[in-house]
């Protein structure tokens, strides 16, 4: 989902609950583009946004039932961040130097995303990939995981 130049990468969980953190986000990337001071919000600004969110409405009994992978640059610092429901906030090891070729990532990724597959009866096999480099986002076509 672009925000501005933000985009959400991952997101799972209930469409309603989507769009209202989209409608948040946008309104707040209005807020700040209207200061018109020169700041932009980053990745990792999103990503608390997002966290303060959902902790918040969990906080009240009021779930938003969805999770979030945020990926992004700030500042040329590589960042995959996560926020499930619950508003519980992890952030990836990124940036490393024996990095990862992108047959390996894509390799990994399938593994994961099946066994995740398998685990939630309710979900489907068919995934869209992204990829973020300095020189933006590339989302890939999506594609039906080989499942048996």
């Amino acid at each position: 989902m672009p925000v501005g130049e933000i985009t959400l990468h991952g997101v799972s969980g209930d469409m309603s609950d989507f769009q209202h953190i989209q409608h948040t986000l946008k309104s707040l990337l209005m807020q700040e583009y209207k200061m018109d001071d020169g700041q932009k919000l980053g990745t990792k600004s999103v990503y608390k946004c997002i966290g303060h969110i959902m902790y918040n409405r969990c906080m009240k009994g009021d779930l938003l039932r969805n999770s979030y992978v945020i990926g992004g640059l700030d500042n040329g610092q590589k960042m995959l961040l996560f926020v499930d429901l619950y508003g519980t906030t992890y952030q990836s090891a990124t940036g490393r130097e024996d990095e990862l070729s992108k047959e390996e990532a894509m390799q990994i990724l399938d593994e994961c995303m099946r066994v995740l597959f398998y685990r939630d009866a309710r979900s489907l096999n068919k995934l869209r990939r992204a990829k973020v480099t300095a020189q933006g986002i590339e989302i890939l076509e999506p594609f039906m995981l080989e499942t048996n």
